[in-house]
């Protein structure tokens, strides 16, 4: 992979990260974590495996 689509993946990845950060509830924040691990699991399921047990 080139290092172009690393940087171009961790930005957005790193983007949707932020919104579980800024969600107003813990509720709100394990919907948003959801929806970051249906999106990336396929190429990060290294990470999303460590927030979603955390």
């Amino acid at each position: 992979m080139s290092s172009r689509r690393v940087w171009k993946d961790k930005k957005a990845f790193m983007a949707d990260l932020k919104q579980v950060y800024q969600a107003p509830t813990r509720q709100a924040a394990e919907m948003v974590l959801q929806e970051l691990a249906q999106k990336w699991l396929h190429k990060y399921s290294y990470a999303i495996k460590g927030w979603v047990d955390n």
